[in-house]
């Protein structure tokens, strides 16, 4: 039932993205999975042995990261596969090249995540994820003022912005996670954190479509995402796409700034000596 719930989830959002089966089937398919998950949530609460404890989700540390996770990943993941799709239409450079143009948002996420995590052990995590979470929407805020004539250097120091703050924010969340699970739930919160993270991975490309269908054509932003070559889009097309870039940008950043909520929600978060918490109550 679970699988067949995450089945209907991920095609059901893939179809709507990439305009595959048209809007009808991607409808049916999520109206199912809210059925499914429902089904699945009343049977886990009536058997001895469930396939998740979902109880882990009455620590207010776990299930607020996990809620901050989910929106903090639909934002910055969307926006590196926008920037890909901007670099390729505005600047006419092969998918490798505008891979490359997008260094400077990993090479400030590879360098401030394994960091953030070791400061966070000594100094307690909720100043790193909280940080993170505003220098993250300070730059997808600033991405959303950008235009097709915004120079790369800039671009650069909003990509360097954003992937600091991720990584301010990723590395502490886990552990701020998995240090308030039980000891022995660790496996349920490493689970739990990957399917967040999965379903935010689907979700985000989802709602970038939605949010650009509201300035652009939806079949003109899906041939866009499945075109083998984007730079063969005329240019009004072209034009249009990138006014809703803008509009897609802006979201994600109010999207990421309500991720400041859970994780302020979750209360206090300890420092890793001080151990799990004593109670799921």
């Amino acid at each position: 039932m679970f699988t067949a719930f995450l089945f209907c989830l991920m095609v059901g959002l893939t179809y709507g993205a990439y305009g595959t089966s048209g809007l009808t089937t991607s409808y049916a398919l999520v109206a199912s999975t809210a059925v499914l998950i429902v089904v699945f949530l009343l049977y886990e609460r009536r058997i001895d042995c469930p396939l998740s404890y979902l109880r882990v989700f009455r620590i207010r540390e776990v299930s607020g990261g996990l809620f901050a996770l989910l929106l903090n990943i639909i934002t910055w993941t969307g926006v590196i596969l926008l920037l890909s799709l901007q670099f390729q239409l505005v600047d006419n450079l092969s998918p490798l090249q505008a891979g490359l143009r997008i260094l400077p948002f990993e090479i400030a996420f590879l360098a401030v995540g394994p960091l953030s995590g070791k400061l966070a052990d000594k100094f307690g995590q909720s100043q790193f994820t909280i940080t993170g979470l505003v220098l993250s929407s300070v730059a997808l805020f600033l991405f959303s003022a950008t235009n097709a004539t915004t120079p790369y250097f800039t671009l650069s120091i909003y990509m360097i912005l954003l992937g600091g703050g991720t990584g301010l924010f990723v590395s502490p969340n886990l552990r701020a996670i998995m240090s308030s699970v039980p000891p022995e739930r660790h496996g349920i919160g490493s689970a739990l954190f990957t399917l967040f993270l999965n379903i935010g991975l689907t979700i985000s490309l989802n709602l970038a479509v939605l949010v650009m269908s509201f300035t652009a054509p939806y079949n003109l932003i899906t041939q866009i995402l499945t075109a083998v070559s984007p730079q063969a889009i005329p240019a009004g097309g072209i034009a249009l796409f990138l006014d809703s870039l803008k509009n897609t940008y802006f979201a994600f950043a109010i999207v990421n700034t309500l991720a400041i909520i859970p994780t302020v929600i979750g209360g206090r978060i300890r420092k890793a000596e001080e151990g799990p918490p004593l109670s799921e109550g």
